[in-house]
């Protein structure tokens, strides 16, 4: 079945999550080759989840989800968090979108946690890699690991392959 004929059900949901600011619009933006969330520097930029519905290769039929960040704050933070975590329940795919200069907090180590209670294929990736001079070997090595940085696509294709191979094996 094609795009077209795919309902949007029967798609591979990957849904990205991270705190504010890790890179998570950037990386889909890197990973579907369009502009299809809105990036910028301030921190709280994506206020909703963002659904888009597309072919992407070599996965097939998807439908690709932008969260708010895991770690918003204040009243409409919260509301932001709380749209973040419903959308665990149409995940079949989670990204888990770390800042490589940062590094796992707190935060990473709940949704990672929250992924396996739902048990959620998932894949910790390490965004804006071209900021640092090497990769980062004090990270806890953690199954389904990328590197990458959507600013300079490095690491994007074999991304692209890791997510395909978790799907296949639903």
């Amino acid at each position: 079945m094609g795009m077209n004929e795919t309902p949007s059900g029967e798609r591979v949901h990957i849904a990205f999550f991270g705190r504010r600011n890790a890179g998570k619009s950037s990386l889909v933006n890197a990973v579907t080759g369009q502009e299809l969330a809105i990036v910028s520097d301030i921190r709280g930029t994506t206020t909703d989840p963002v659904y888009k519905s597309m072919e992407l290769l070599p996965l097939g039929p998807v439908v690709i989800i932008d969260t708010p960040g895991i770690d918003d704050e204040g009243e409409l933070g919260l509301k932001r968090v709380g749209k973040t975590r419903q959308v665990l329940n149409k995940a079949d795919l989670a990204v888990l979108v770390v800042d490589a200069v940062e590094g796992i907090s707190s935060w990473e180590e709940e949704m990672i946690r929250l992924f396996e209670k739902k048990e959620i294929p998932y894949l910790v990736v390490y965004n804006k890699m071209d900021l640092l001079t090497g990769k980062s070997e004090q990270e806890p090595a953690v199954e389904h690991t990328a590197y990458v940085s959507a600013r300079t696509r490095e690491g994007i294709q074999q991304l692209k392959e890791q997510m395909a191979r978790l799907t296949s094996q639903e």
